[in-house]
């Protein structure tokens, strides 16, 4: 027999001696009672008791991202039922303790933090393992708006009357649209926009150049008019304070019917999450899932425009 040979059986048997051992070991850890480690850090001792959680709600957009927050909490349990809805909320100077429902599990507790005041960017998978743990939930503080500056067909900011001259089947293109969060220590979560244009208008079209915009994923807001027109950005904007974003390109296509003399009204829509009425647990949007649906967020900005 060659030396591979030989080296090759020895660690076949190095590998059958391992398994025994590991078997006898843990047979015998199984009769002397001692918990055998089943996800992680939890053993089977610990499996189904009873966990005191605490959670803290930081404000990442303070000066002091370690700032506490006063926000509801909402929390799923692995089977994704919601045992926490916000009727409980972490304090600004202290955790708040869970402990009805909140049980050790191998598996994800589902948590997010919000209101009114506060958003979040996402829920938070959390392992409850001990005993005693807590949990840190990020939220961030809402700008309380944004402004809108539109720019005319040569590059210049109007001063916020956003002229222009529309006749009879021409159109009339805006340079540009920049939304901007001037509120220090904050975030503005985007979703789209909607446009307000007046009954019997001859306004046929209005269309954006900005590739942020999806031309072909409106966003409808029951709140709304029927008539409005409303755009969905391909994803949500999210300004942090003093950060902009510019959208290229707003054109105004006229009808035959003459000389377009009208106000249409653009909003720019924020979103936040929001505990749906209609037991689907939490929500995110613009506007809430109930039979009459509330603006979610701030509300929403508006700028006019002049079609002389």
């Amino acid at each position: 027999m060659n030396q591979g040979k030989i080296i090759g059986f020895g660690v076949l048997i190095l590998i059958l001696l391992g398994a025994i051992i590991g078997g006898i070991w843990y047979v015998a850890v199984q009769n002397s009672g001692v918990p055998i480690p089943v996800s992680g850090q939890i053993t089977s001792e610990l499996l189904g008791k009873t966990s005191s959680l605490s959670t803290n709600a930081r404000d990442r957009m303070a000066a002091n991202t370690e700032t506490r927050a006063a926000v509801p909490v909402y929390i799923a349990n692995p089977e994704g039922e919601y045992i926490y809805t916000g009727g409980t909320s972490t304090s600004a100077s202290a955790a708040v303790d869970f402990t009805n429902g909140i049980t050790i599990h191998p598996d994800a507790y589902k948590m997010i933090a919000f209101n009114g005041t506060y958003t979040s960017k996402g829920m938070k998978d959390v392992i409850i393992s001990a005993q005693a743990q807590s949990v840190n939930l990020d939220v961030y503080s809402i700008a309380a708006d944004v402004t809108v500056t539109v720019f005319d067909e040569n590059g210049v900011a109007t001063s916020g009357g956003n002229n222009a001259s529309l006749a009879a089947n021409e159109d009339y293109t805006f340079d540009k649209v920049r939304i901007r969060n001037g509120n220090a220590n904050s975030l503005a979560v985007l979703v789209g926009m909607y446009m307000d244009l007046p009954e019997n208008t001859n306004i046929s079209e209005v269309t954006w150049g900005a590739s942020e915009v999806d031309d072909e994923g409106t966003m409808p807001l029951r709140r709304s008019s029927a008539d409005d027109l409303s755009w969905a950005f391909k994803s949500n904007v999210e300004l942090e304070e003093f950060d902009s974003i510019e959208l290229s390109s707003l054109t105004f296509t006229a009808d035959g019917d003459g000389t377009v003399t009208e106000a249409p009204v653009l909003y720019v829509v924020d979103g936040n999450y929001f505990y749906s009425s209609k037991g689907a647990g939490v929500l995110f949007g613009p506007e809430t899932d109930a039979s009459t649906p509330a603006d979610v967020g701030k509300s929403d900005v508006s700028s006019t425009f002049n079609i002389l």
